[in-house]
């Protein structure tokens, strides 16, 4: 079964058409073979996207706010819940509690799912904090330069992704939220 890592590799690949699914498969299954080489290795060892392109693809990974960086986030949510004073710290750490054993069985629930479960926030809570949370990650990210034409990106929030536009030559790179 491929990581947490490889799949949020895949959905970067695949949302900006570096390559294909079934190259990215072929990758993977190479992989069992070579557990020491990543999927971006592989992927770059067979041609399927170039040297740049595996740059950017681990710059977009280090990014993405994904269950790969989950402690972070929840760290994150958890100051901005309690700055906002919605709920109290015992409930979060409650939460956090809960959040552990429902991945010992193999669920995974976002701190802020829980807290609506158990009633400390509301979804609209909810909503106002992961806002500032979203702020607060657009604001750390580094300045990224476009492959083809080295020209900084801009960067909008749009649905599901988070989508880096160069300002010179218009090229697109989406990073899925």
């Amino acid at each position: 079964m491929p990581s947490l890592d490889d799949l949020l590799v895949r959905k970067i690949i695949l949302h900006n058409r570096f390559s294909t699914a079934n190259q990215i498969q072929e990758c993977l299954e190479l992989q069992k073979k070579h557990p020491e080489k990543s999927l971006l290795e592989l992927l770059l060892e067979k041609g399927y996207i170039t040297k740049e392109q595996k740059r950017l693809i681990e710059t977009l990974q280090k990014l993405s706010p994904q269950p790969v960086q989950e402690k972070k986030e929840n760290k994150l949510f958890g100051k901005l819940v309690l700055m906002k004073q919605y709920a109290r710290e015992g409930d979060i750490e409650e939460c956090l509690k809960i959040q552990q054993e429902l991945r010992k069985q193999g669920k995974y629930l976002r701190l802020g799912e829980i807290l609506v479960q158990k009633a400390y926030l509301t979804k609209y809570q909810v909503e106002e904090v992961l806002k500032l949370q979203r702020q607060s990650f657009k604001n750390s990210l580094p300045e990224l330069h476009c492959e083809l034409c080295k020209a900084p990106f801009s960067v909008k929030e749009e649905n599901q992704f988070w989508i880096f536009q160069c300002q010179n030559c218009q090229f697109l790179l989406k990073l899925p939220k």
